[in-house]
This record gives C-alpha cells, sequence and structure tokens, in this order.
C-alpha cells in the first residue's frame, strides 16, 4: 500500500523539469523543507500523508506565504485542537472528517410536536 513517490514537499530556487522520458540528474536540495508536507506523483496520497504543523507554526506561514505582508495569515493555536501536530491529515480525515467535536442535542418532544400528524387514516384491501 506503501506510495514510493512521496517525499518532502519544499521551495525550490530556478529548478527546472527534465525533458519529457529524461530523468532528473541530481535533484538539487530545496532552499527550505516546508514541515510535514509531502509531495509526490499522486497528489492525494501525498496530502494524506501530510500534516499541518507548518500552520501551526507562524514563521512557516511566512516562508511559503504569498500573500503581501498587509494580510499576513495568523498561525493556528494547537491548543485548540484535540489533534496532535503529527496527526496526518488521511488520518483526521478518516477518523472524524476534520470535525473537532460534535455534540448532538436531539429532542424526541420537540420533533414530535412539529411532525406530529393530525389525524392518521389508511386503507386495508384484502
Amino acid at each position: 500500500k506503501g506510495n514510493q513517490c512521496i517525499y518532502p514537499a519544499g521551495a525550490f530556487y530556478n529548478w527546472t523539469l527534465p525533458e519529457l522520458g529524461e530523468a532528473a540528474k541530481n535533484d538539487p536540495p530545496p532552499l527550505f523543507q516546508i514541515p510535514g508536507m509531502m509531495a509526490g506523483c499522486i497528489p492525494l496520497d501525498a496530502m494524506r500523508q501530510s500534516t499541518l504543523e507548518c500552520l501551526y507554526n507562524q514563521s512557516c506561514i511566512n516562508a511559503i506565504s504569498l500573500q503581501p505582508k498587509i494580510s499576513q495569515p495568523k498561525a493556528l493555536n494547537a491548543s485548540l485542537s484535540r489533534f496532535p501536530l503529527n496527526s496526518t491529515i488521511g488520518s483526521i480525515f478518516d477518523e472524524s472528517l476534520f470535525i473537532e467535536s460534535w455534540q448532538n442535542r436531539s429532542s424526541f418532544e420537540k420533533y414530535y410536536a412539529a411532525c406530529a400528524p393530525q389525524s392518521l387514516s389508511y386503507n386495508y384491501k384484502t
């Protein structure tokens, strides 16, 4: 089940892909490796193996942000989440669809009051 085409994501300077059919020669090291982010041949597999740890670190967000400095996104607060920083996106999705907490407040009495029919009739055919 393991995908061998997954590797840490990073920022590369002036790197071009080889021509179609050519193998990459001496992959250059990234200028900046994005903590927890993975890249790969199949984006969904790479995303599922990534973590969100960069989003909890303001320095990391500043490094990867394409926004102008006037609208800099703020880092997430790890204490507000029940998921550990090293949880993979795939495990968070599989476990809870990214829902932090689920509160079911159902009332049969209110449901019945809203949905109870005024009358009920039926026909019985033999």
